[in-house]
């Protein structure tokens, strides 16, 4: 007779389950939504902070790799500094500061070398080697140049100084013992530096227009919904236009303009003293306000005169606005000299 086991035992058997408590319990509950909601805020937290970092100019200043500077030998980003590489130029025009900007500019435009303005037979043309800065103009417009640099700080004075100092003329020499300097060096490096400016506004111009087309009813309502403080300010007014008492201290040179007295506050760069040309500022001051008058009202601390505005704000959180922040910064500090001022040539 074989032995079967009680039915009432298999039917419990199989009727067994794992008791409802243990699922549905308060406390198994409380500690899965707990740890779901603590993994979200640290993904919330992690975007906040990668978000920050992404559209910081200054940590996109200080991410880039060290590098010397001739006069001053401190260590500095190399975004921060100026980069002299050698070029050859006829030899006609090589006195001629002007002709060699014009050579520069008229290269940077079109990306290929300028030829001379007039006709030269190849037994009267010749090239002599000169130091030019490289890498300020935007990669778009002009590729840079391989091979090896000097670098400089991002100050008038540093590059005045190579030429006044007999020594540091002896350390160019190694990098090529040919080559010279320019007459008019650091005016060379403040026209590119402006015309690097001039590129971003026109880069974000376009991709302004593209967006518009795009994207605009869906990004930017988003992006208005939220309150931006400020990454810099620009001076639109003239030295000559009537300030407000926030601005009358920002007058003189683009050191006072640019330089700030707190680690928390936004630069300020003047407009009028970092484009003296009339033509040049008029176009710059008109492709700002196109681009950032629809963010202004959203900034912290956005200041408006009877007459128009005084000042223009940068806001942060903007990625693509970091590249001009970059060269709005290079710009004011190569025009102030703060950095060479605090340490002289050794």
């Amino acid at each position: 007779m074989a032995w079967a086991a009680p039915r009432r035992h298999l039917s419990s058997w199989s009727s067994m389950t794992v008791p409802t408590s243990c699922v549905t319990g308060s406390t198994w509950t409380r500690r899965l939504l707990s740890t779901t909601t603590r993994e979200d805020r640290v993904r919330a937290s992690l975007a906040n902070h990668n978000e920050a970092l992404v559209s910081s100019p200054w940590v996109r200043l200080l991410s880039s790799p060290l590098r010397r500077c001739l006069v001053t030998r401190k260590a500095m980003p190399k975004a921060m500094m100026i980069q002299l590489k050698t070029a050859f130029f006829p030899a006609d025009q090589a006195g001629s500061s002007t002709a060699a900007q014009s050579h520069r500019s008229d290269e940077d435009e079109s990306g290929q070398q300028a030829s001379s303005s007039a006709p030269l037979s190849p037994d009267l043309q010749q090239l002599e080697e000169f130091f030019v800065p490289d890498g300020i103009l935007h990669p778009k417009f002009h590729k840079p140049k391989h091979g090896r640099a000097v670098s400089l700080c991002t100050s008038r004075l540093c590059v005045e100084a190579i030429s006044s100092y007999s020594q540091k003329a002896g350390l160019l020499k190694r990098l090529s013992s040919s080559a010279k300097i320019p007459p008019r060096l650091s005016d060379m490096v403040a026209h590119q530096l402006r015309k690097r400016v001039e590129q971003e506004l026109e880069l974000l111009h376009r991709a302004d227009k593209r967006k518009r087309v795009d994207d605009e009813a869906e990004d930017s309502a988003a992006y208005f919904r939220r309150k931006h403080t400020a990454a810099c300010h620009i001076e639109l007014l003239s030295p000559a236009s009537p300030a407000s008492d926030d601005t009358k201290e920002i007058t003189g040179s683009p050191s006072a303009a640019g330089s700030s007295t707190s680690l928390h506050s936004p630069p300020r760069y003047s407009l009028p003293l970092l484009f003296p040309d009339d033509a040049q500022r008029k176009h710059v001051r008109d492709v700002i306000l196109s681009l950032l008058a629809p963010f202004h009202h959203r900034v912290e601390q956005a200041t408006k005169a009877d007459d128009g505005l005084q000042e223009i704000a940068v806001p942060s959180r903007t990625p693509e606005l970091v590249p001009l922040v970059i060269a709005l910064w290079r710009l004011n500090s190569f025009e102030s000299g703060t950095e060479s001022r605090k340490a002289t040539p050794v």
